[in-house]
């Protein structure tokens, strides 16, 4: 299956000493009838059938067409969820070579803690961008103690899943910054203060 099969699990089974079977297996790879996954943290060397992969693929596919369906303003999906959803039990110890087989294959694509779709851009309709310069404008006059979101939304009659998604979109692109407690705040506010601590004398 996906998590594939080493050679401690496969002689037994068969019968073999791993020393008779282990040049079998190179010469499958070399064949291509089975793909060989190289030792890595927590695992030894492991084979898979290639229906295996691809079967990966194909849900791999389908997870990040589905989950940027539903969150079309994120800039990505977090590289933890996508291995939980994509790798179930022991595949998720290979994660890191079937992301690096998927990026080749340019299935997706991943930065740094995100997983993408290759050629997607994360965008805002025309509603979204206003509502983004009302917030972040709306966050920005209240300085330090801003009204929250929630309040901000019912002024300003904007619907809440809309809303998240685009503080959400506003908070991955740093316009605005999280406050240990959660408050919200733009990005020029904390910035100001940084730099009236400094030319007050303080120090980092």
């Amino acid at each position: 299956g996906e998590g594939g099969a080493g050679l401690e699990d496969l002689a037994p089974r068969l019968g073999w000493r791993t020393s008779d079977l282990e040049p079998l297996l190179v010469e499958a790879v070399r064949k291509s009838t089975l793909l060989e996954i190289p030792a890595g943290k927590g695992h030894g060397r492991r084979w898979i059938a290639p229906a295996a992969f691809q079967e990966i693929e194909q849900r791999c596919r389908q997870m990040l067409k589905t989950y940027f369906r539903e969150n079309r303003m994120a800039r990505g999906m977090p590289k933890a969820e996508a291995i939980s959803r994509l790798l179930p039990g022991r595949a998720a110890d290979l994660a890191e070579t079937y992301l690096d087989w998927l990026g080749k294959r340019q299935t997706l694509v991943l930065r740094g803690d995100l997983v993408d779709l290759p050629g997607r851009q994360a965008s805002l309709t025309d509603t979204e961008s206003n509502l983004a310069k009302d917030l972040h404008k709306a966050l920005l006059a209240g300085g330090l103690t801003p009204d929250s979101p929630p309040e901000i939304g019912r002024r300003i009659g904007a619907k809440p899943a809309i809303m998240e998604g685009v503080l959400r979109y506003l908070t991955e692109r740093h316009r605005l910054i999280r406050l240990p407690g959660g408050l919200l705040v733009a990005s020029e506010t904390v910035e100001r203060v940084v730099e009236e601590l400094r030319g007050g004398g303080w120090e980092r």
